[in-house]
């Protein structure tokens, strides 16, 4: 009898966790709503909504430009019919080959990027859906849409690069999704040495620092992003990812290989 009252007991709590749980997300939900219909809190409140960096930038020429753009486009292939890559409703559609994302590189001023799941902010407070990841979660629902409050930010003199990318601390998003965004600079023609720094998602692993050093990044010019801080650029340089993230394009292959590789027989 005492190991069933201590079972019911547990079931209880452990119920009443979840509806607690979801009674949270419900009031934090409707309190963000109303701050956002009321403009609470001005420039360090909850951001405004989610936008698409095209129809963003189509809508404010005075504040940015496109540097660099690479039509989407498709890579032919044959595919086993069986495999959990056609969960993925890029896949669907496409059967005799893989969709690879449109590639961009473009510039704003004034935009804000937070982390560690990284979130580009327009000056008008607006998350940039394309170059703003959080795994497993719409945009609406990353973790810069979450915050109630953000950090007085961290202005970043003249012209800076984002690298970082959601999971780019690891060794896989930082070699696919990470180091490829330089080559995006190098196909708009941007002279590094005018660049005045580089945001990332690290320098302390070996890969990382590694990393920077063979793409010839002064390592005075390099800032990591991390929970409480909140960088503001005058000119922020952003790369899009090199695709949907998990799939990598051949580009990327021949990047790494011809930058990282050159001494090693194929």
């Amino acid at each position: 009898k005492h190991e069933n009252a201590v079972c019911r007991l547990k079931e209880a709590s452990s119920l009443w966790s979840r509806m607690w749980n979801q009674a949270r997300k419900k009031i934090r939900h409707a309190l963000l709503l109303e701050a956002r219909r009321q403009a609470w809190f001005g420039r360090k409140g909850p951001l405004r909504g989610v936008t698409k960096l095209t129809e963003w930038l189509s809508s404010h020429p005075s504040l940015g430009h496109f540097l660099h753009r690479q039509a989407a486009w498709v890579q032919p292939c044959q595919l086993p019919q069986n495999q959990a890559i056609f969960q993925d409703p890029n896949f669907e559609r496409l059967r005799d080959g893989i969709s690879h994302a449109e590639t961009l590189l473009a510039e704003i001023q004034n935009a804000y990027v937070t982390g560690p799941s990284v979130g580009v902010i327009t000056p008008d407070r607006f998350l940039l859906c394309e170059v703003s990841v959080e795994f497993g979660l719409p945009t609406e629902e990353h973790g810069a849409m979450r915050k109630f409050f953000f950090p007085e930010p961290q202005r970043l003199q003249g012209t800076w690069v984002l690298l970082a990318a959601t999971g780019g601390a690891t060794f896989y998003h930082h070699l696919l999704e990470v180091a490829p965004r330089f080559h995006l600079l190098q196909m708009a023609g941007i002279d590094i040495s005018r660049v005045d720094g580089w945001i990332v998602n690290g320098q302390t692993a070996e890969f990382q620092s590694s990393t920077w050093k063979a793409l010839g990044m002064d390592g005075a010019k390099i800032v990591s992003l991390d929970r409480k801080r909140l960088f503001q650029a005058d000119r922020l340089l952003i790369p899009s990812l090199p695709s949907y993230p998990g799939h990598t394009p051949p580009w990327v292959v021949e990047f790494l290989r011809g930058r990282f590789l050159k001494e090693i027989p194929k």
